[in-house]
This record gives C-alpha cells, sequence and structure tokens, in this order.
C-alpha cells in the first residue's frame, strides 16, 4: 500500500507540475504529499501548506488473487475570493486525467484501477468550505498484490494452490 501511495506520488507530481495556484504568499505548485499533512510549526502562518494533494490509503481487503486499496486523494486550495472551488475542480480533472491516461489504467506498471460498485473514480467538493480554503476529494480503488506465505507441499494441497 506504500509503494502504490508513493507511485501515486510521482504521477501527481508530473501531471500537477505546470500547475499554479494561488498560495497564501502567491502562486505555487500543489505539493504533493503521502499521509497526514505535518502539524504546523512555531511561527508558521495558517494557509502556508496550500495548495496541496494529500495521498491516503483508506481501507482495502485481500482476495485469493489481488488485493483492492482504496485511495483518497485530498485536495486543498487557497483563494481569497469565491471561486476557490474551480481550483480545486481543476487539481481533481488532471488527477483523473493521469489516472485514466495510464497505459491500462495501471499505475507504475502495477496498481490497476478497479470499479467498485460500477464506479472507476469518485469525487467530490464539500458543500461547506472554510474560506479562504478550498477542499475537495477524489476516492479511487487500486489492484495490490497479494502476500502470499511459502507454503509446505501438503500445505498448497490442502489450501488448493494450485488447483484450476
Amino acid at each position: 500500500m506504500l509503494l502504490l501511495c508513493d507511485a501515486l506520488k510521482e504521477l501527481l507530481l508530473e501531471a500537477l507540475a505546470n500547475l499554479e495556484l494561488p498560495g497564501k504568499d502567491g502562486p505555487a505548485v500543489p505539493n504533493v504529499i503521502v499521509g497526514w499533512l505535518p502539524p504546523r510549526r512555531a511561527g508558521e502562518k495558517e494557509g502556508e501548506e496550500f495548495p496541496f494533494v494529500r495521498i491516503l490509503p483508506l481501507e482495502g481487503f485481500d482476495q485469493r488473487t489481488q488485493g483492492i486499496c482504496t485511495v483518497s486523494i485530498l485536495v486543498g486550495a487557497w483563494a481569497n475570493d469565491a471561486d476557490g472551488w474551480r481550483d480545486c475542480v481543476n487539481v481533481l480533472q488532471r488527477i483523473r486525467l493521469a489516472l485514466t491516461s495510464t497505459p491500462g489504467q495501471t499505475v507504475a506498471g502495477r496498481y490497476r484501477l478497479e470499479e467498485e460498485q460500477n464506479k472507476l473514480i469518485e469525487w467530490r467538493l464539500y458543500e461547506d468550505q472554510p474560506y479562504p480554503q478550498w477542499f475537495g476529494e477524489l476516492t479511487a480503488h487500486f489492484s495490490i498484490p497479494v502476500m502470499v506465505p511459502n507454503l509446505s507441499r501438503e500445505e498448497a494441497r490442502f489450501y488448493g494452490e494450485g488447483q484450476n
């Protein structure tokens, strides 16, 4: 799951490299972060982390042949006007395009975008926005390799490994 998130970070850094959005101190390319935003340090002003894209593995499950990891991608923008939501939608659109444009809709040649309840990608803007901060979120599901234990020949026969 961590390798998936790191691969997504590389993909999104490339997809957003030429996109400058308003920041607290002027235009900036979104900072792409895996995990939680770092806590604000003493003396740091509110809003210095904007714009950002945060990648977080939310949940997952394993089947016999593959695992599924649900990833949340949170977009944070800063705008001193009522059009900040447009910046979020612009970033969400670029992320959607980056995810669906990879060969086989597969990130890093290994993590395939999967449908969940007939939805390939879900995205949303939040109705309540803490102006001048604006937020949107994209959720996607990816196949991930299953951890397969080394089984003895007898265990493999018992558990059905190698059976059609």
